[in-house]
């Protein structure tokens, strides 16, 4: 099946795209019975691990071929924009909560993983770096990532991780702390999660779905700008 997978680079292509697919339509099914803690990126990751798993063939073979899909991630970061643009009217209104709260999303992301990622757990520089950015979207988490010197297949594991606690658990809390406001949920998830919060946001709502494209946008920015610069602010203070 290996030989198979690297004769032929549409096999994994295809294969992504079929199981993708039928995950939206499996986690369709479980919103229905109230488990929509299951996203359909996190149905994938399951079945196509267990497919690797049982035709025994490694990941970097299947990467070959479906890396070519991760090409289309800025064009369709990119895309988000037009969800803002329908709904500007809001952006215009609230503008400064907007700024203010993603603002300080990002300052206290930045300042958890680095007090734990040091104290905590011990970790070194590298990994420390690259954890760094986990909460902004994956093409822009990479390159700060490598501008910053850390290790870029970590930064991926953990965009991805805080990507699907990030777009499960903040329904709980809304709904424990009654945060009914689009607006504030939509910030919460983009901010939190990125683009798998943008696409869990879009099912709760147009204008949620247009406030996480822009916290994941805007928070991108920021962190590009600002966490160089508060990596060495803390190294002289820690």
């Amino acid at each position: 099946m290996e030989q198979l997978f690297i004769a032929n680079p549409m096999i994994p292509i295809t294969l992504t795209i079929i199981i993708y697919v039928l995950s939206c339509y499996i986690s369709t099914f479980l919103s229905k019975i109230k488990l929509s803690i299951f996203s359909p990126i996190v149905i994938s990751m399951i079945f196509l691990c267990l497919f690797l798993k049982i035709f025994d063939v490694s990941y970097a073979t299947y990467n070959e071929g479906a890396k070519f899909i991760t090409y289309l991630a800025v064009p369709a970061t990119l895309t988000l924009a037009l969800q803002v643009y329908r709904r500007k009217k809001i952006l215009k209104e609230n503008y400064v909560i907007i700024f203010i709260s993603i603002s300080i999303g990002i300052l206290f992301g930045f300042i958890s993983t680095f007090l734990f990622a040091r104290y905590a757990f011990n970790l070194d520089y590298k990994l420390l770096i690259s954890l760094l950015s986990k909460s902004i979207t994956t093409p822009i988490a990479i390159e700060l990532t490598d501008k910053l010197g850390g290790i870029q297949s970590v930064t991926i594991l953990a965009v991805f991780i805080s990507g699907i606690i990030g777009a499960s658990l903040p329904l709980f809390i809304y709904k424990l702390f009654r945060i009914k406001s689009p607006l504030a949920q939509g910030l919460g998830l983009g901010n939190s999660s990125h683009a798998v919060g943008t696409a869990k946001a879009m099912t709760l709502g147009t204008t949620e779905g247009a406030m996480s494209s822009l916290a994941l946008t805007i928070s991108g920015i920021i962190s590009i700008i600002f966490i160089p610069l508060l990596i060495k602010l803390f190294a002289i203070i820690f």
